[in-house]
């Protein structure tokens, strides 16, 4: 397969492009400055897209001169169809490991690694390892009835990997589901973040 670079300014969106992409578009435009552009664009003979809509708009929006494209020009007219449409919907049918995916994030999180550079955020991840969010300590030295879990950046956070085993899992999730309604908080994160802080405060006084 040929991949060369070309002219952004000349590769022509599909008008019947039946996927809606907006919301990806800036997930996308991470990606390519966190890793590069890895996946060309495919094109027919006419530059006009076969798949990669949503990395031309990323691109557009990260103001790139040129991208990797692969042009094609051995499909027919209903094949360029079909093969618009099944790029996209061919992913739909995967599915995530939980325990392996859980385990990427655990060594990425290790790695003191941006997790939102993999497109997911922080309340997915939670979901998906049941860890709870630990804040790098700031510079100036601070009390803790002075921190804001609003006004953190996700670049002052990173994960703490609770390796909890199938009898102590669902324990953990009860206790925190109870303490959470309890204290009428938004997710796990906040509600271990409380727990640990009264626990902190009692043990000072």
């Amino acid at each position: 397969m040929k991949v060369k670079l070309h002219n952004t300014n000349e590769i022509k969106p599909y008008e019947q492009n039946p996927r809606n992409n907006a919301l990806a578009v800036d997930k996308v435009a991470e990606s390519i400055k966190n890793f590069g552009f890895r996946v060309p664009i495919v094109v027919d003979e006419n530059m006009v897209v076969l798949a990669g809509h949503t990395r031309l708009k990323a691109a557009e929006l990260l103001g790139l001169k040129k991208v990797p494209i692969h042009q094609t020009s051995d499909l027919s007219e209903a094949q360029k169809k079909a093969f618009r449409i099944a790029d996209n919907k061919i992913s739909e049918y995967a599915d995530w490991d939980k325990d392996l995916l859980s385990k990427e994030f655990a060594e990425l999180a290790e790695m003191d690694f941006d997790l939102t550079s993999t497109a997911f955020d922080y309340d997915s991840i939670e979901k998906i390892t049941s860890d709870i969010i630990e804040f790098d300590e700031p510079i100036n030295e601070i009390e803790i009835d002075d921190i804001n879990l609003d006004n953190i950046q996700q670049s002052n956070i990173r994960m703490v990997n609770l390796f909890l085993d199938t009898s102590t899992e669902p324990e953990f999730r009860k206790m925190c589901e109870a303490l959470q309604n309890s204290w009428s908080l938004e997710n796990i994160t906040e509600t271990a973040y409380e727990a640990i802080k009264i626990s902190y405060e009692n043990i000072q006084s």
